[in-house]
């Protein structure tokens, strides 16, 4: 691939600029570039076929960077964005060869050359993109460049990356990513979420009541038909609760991993920090439909008995608190 890429870039090249003997290149080193412009950038030019042709794409660049400042051509261009590709800089390569493509003074026979280079690099540059369930106060940038489009992604050369993710200008993620050729990694973040719980202290033991004459009858369910309600919702309560600790605990586990762990696991910790945070959720619902039925049961349907018998219902978070005098 490298021989015909070389004997490509030099073909061209000697369709443009001819090569100068002995005395020529020592005239040319002697002129003053200001006045001789197209001399320059011949000299530049050939010594950057040169250092390609060894293997230094580096020095390659920068001689064809001062031949294309001389005399801007999409010859010079096309050579340069080989250099660029074959150095690493394939993000780079692919801009440049787009330029040659869109170039009006580009011949077919190069075109169809820029564009044959242009697919084999954009085939190996890789990509990092990122999952967010905010829709705003998130900033992400990737060696200092910011991640556009939605979702945010930037493409990248092969190799490692800075990439550092702000949530209302507070640091989230501060890490290297290693890119391999073609690759597209994909990070995903969060907000951090409190999960507050209130667990309904367990009811006192009620005292003896005294003796007292039958209570008249009267028209309502009895009243165990509420304690067994709230016994539910306290058991819900309590589900409930443990679920929020596993929840917050799992996100602690998540953040602690997060610096080293790979997209793999930090995709799978996401996956299952989610679906614990629905469980969550899904027992607070019950636990609160839970208390609002025993509520309405002890207000509008229990048969409490005679007046002496106050009872007040307190509902919480996590359950129902009751408190009464008999």
């Amino acid at each position: 691939m490298l021989a015909r890429r070389s004997s490509l870039l030099v073909a061209i090249g000697i369709g443009v600029m001819a090569p100068v003997g002995p005395a020529a290149a020592q005239q040319t080193s002697q002129a003053d570039c200001s006045a001789d412009p197209a001399a320059c950038g011949k000299k530049e030019f050939e010594r950057g076929v040169a250092d390609y042709q060894k293997g230094d794409y580096a020095s390659a660049q920068q001689h064809f960077k001062q031949a294309l400042a001389y005399r801007p051509h999409p010859v010079v261009a096309f050579n340069l964005a080989l250099a660029e590709g074959k150095g690493g800089l394939l993000v780079e390569a692919v801009a440049r060869l787009d330029q040659v493509m869109a170039d009006p003074r580009s011949s077919a026979t190069l075109k169809a050359s820029a564009t044959r280079e242009r697919d084999a690099f954009a085939a190996a540059v890789g990509a990092i993109a990122l999952e967010s369930e905010l829709s705003s106060g998130v900033e992400a940038t990737v060696d200092g460049a910011a991640l556009t489009g939605s979702p945010p992604a930037i493409q990248v050369n092969p190799g490692e990356h800075r990439m550092v993710v702000r949530v209302d200008g507070r640091v989230v993620i501060d890490r290297p990513i290693a890119v391999k050729p073609g690759e597209r990694v994909r990070l995903a973040i969060s907000r951090e979420r409190e999960v507050s719980v209130v667990v309904p202290p367990p009811p006192h033991a009620a005292p003896t009541p005294k003796p007292s004459p039958p209570p008249p009858p009267a028209k309502g369910i009895d009243p165990i038909w509420f304690y067994g309600g709230a016994g539910l919702t306290l058991v819900l309560g309590g589900v409930a609760t443990w679920s929020a600790l596993d929840t917050r605990s799992a996100y602690d586990d998540y953040k602690a991993a997060l610096p080293t762990a790979s997209q793999a696991e930090i995709d799978r910790r996401v996956s299952d920090g989610h679906g614990k945070e629905t469980r969550t959720n899904v027992l607070l619902g019950a636990s609160a439909l839970a208390a609002l039925g025993t509520a309405a049961v002890g207000v509008f349907a229990v048969n409490w008995g005679a007046s002496e018998t106050s009872t007040t219902v307190s509902l919480t978070p996590g359950g129902v608190a009751l408190s009464g005098r008999f």
